[in-house]
């Protein structure tokens, strides 16, 4: 249930990046929570901790638009998050393929057979 609903975040996540119009101020929303559905998965740690904190303010980054700052350094700066946000994206999606890939592996080293269709 977990990996599916990550699955299907990361999936909607890489679908929002394509559009031009996707605020900034509120798109760190599903990678944040991405983000805490990975730290679930694993052990309880101080490594895990530190780690999900730090993607945590990475993914917080945000000066709004209006402030006086040079465009080239708010492009700059706006990359950390976009950046972590793909990382987190495809970090989920490669664990489902490696997870799907071992599942067939089980299945077809049990020496099961698929019916054939007639």
């Amino acid at each position: 249930m977990l990996v599916a609903s990550s699955l299907g975040i990361a999936t909607g996540i890489l679908a929002t990046l394509r559009s031009p119009f996707l605020p900034q101020a509120y798109a760190a929303v599903p990678p944040l929570w991405l983000l805490t559905l990975l730290a679930a998965t694993h052990a309880p740690s101080t490594k895990a901790l530190f780690l999900t904190l730090l993607g945590w303010m990475s993914l917080n980054v945000f000066w709004p638009l209006d402030w006086g700052m040079d465009p080239r350094l708010l492009a700059v700066v706006s990359t950390l998050p976009q950046a972590i946000t793909i990382v987190l994206a495809v970090l989920v999606l490669r664990r489902a393929a490696a997870n799907r890939l071992s599942a067939s592996r089980t299945f077809a080293s049990e020496g099961a057979t698929v019916p054939a269709l007639s």
